[in-house]
């Protein structure tokens, strides 16, 4: 165990040799935030729509910029360039079990992120466009719980993505595919609370809503205690499935694996 906690370490030092990369990842946020701020604005402007109103789009926005940056969703890049080069060979020799060391790794990314790109990106956001206070305590336990889940599941998924280029040694349909189902369903740019109803029943039984909308609205205080303790249970049961198929998934690709260019 004291090798992984030393690797979470050694992954967020990796990370602080990438400063630029840091300036470049704010100034993106910021202006993401900037562009849905506009769009919200002409969309709402001073009225509300179904209770919404621009203030409260504008927190949701912030909150899932943020969030964004700090998923721990890049391990599927990583994954398929070493399966590409061949070097998973040599990871598969060595003395860890590496999904594991995906998951520590992705740790270390996201804390330094956490440091060096959210923090930064929420505060400059807050003084240029206002942020809201959460609901309630309650409300702010149930996003902590909300946002370990959403890091939880955005790793599961790029995981088992990144597993598929054993079987077809390229994977960029799959990112493709993931990426359109993650912005239809995830809520990341357009509310759920705005889906006609037979879509949003559909997103709010998969995965993706609780990387975005669920976090958000739970800070927002826009749903009830009820809807909050089901969505998180629902959520912890996407990261349970999601986790459990990738140790599947790793237990039967160990067996027959095939690597390319090395």
């Amino acid at each position: 165990m004291n090798v992984y906690v030393a690797m979470i370490g050694k992954s967020y030092r990796k990370h602080l040799v990438y400063r630029s990369e840091v300036w470049v990842r704010i100034a993106i946020g910021v202006v993401w935030v900037a562009i849905q701020v506009a769009v919200w604005t002409a969309l709402i402007g001073e009225d509300e729509v179904d209770g919404i109103s621009l203030s409260d789009m504008i927190t949701y926005s912030i909150i899932n910029t943020v969030m964004a940056l700090a998923m721990m969703d890049r391990s599927l890049a990583e994954l398929d360039q070493r399966i590409r080069s061949g070097d998973i060979a040599v990871d598969l020799i060595k003395p860890f079990h590496y999904p594991l060391t995906l998951v520590v790794d992705g740790m270390g990314r996201s804390l330094f992120s956490a440091l060096f790109s959210v923090l930064p990106t929420l505060a400059i956001a807050i003084l240029l466009f206002g942020f809201q206070a959460p609901a309630s305590p309650v409300n702010v336990l149930g996003f902590v719980v909300a946002f370990v889940l959403a890091l939880s599941i955005s790793f599961a998924l790029a995981c088992l993505v990144g597993m598929l280029g054993f079987y077809f040694l390229a994977t960029f349909h799959f990112q493709w595919a993931l990426g359109a189902l993650r912005t239809l369903f995830a809520g990341t740019m357009v509310p759920l609370w705005f889906y006609p109803d037979g879509l949003r029943t559909l997103a709010n039984l998969l995965p993706f809503q609780h990387l975005a909308f669920g976090p958000a609205a739970t800070w927002m205080g826009e749903l009830t205690r009820a809807e909050i303790g089901r969505n998180l249970g629902l959520g912890a049961l996407w990261a349970a499935a999601l986790l459990g198929i990738c140790w599947w998934m790793w237990a039967r690709i160990v067996r027959r694996l095939v690597v390319q260019g090395g």
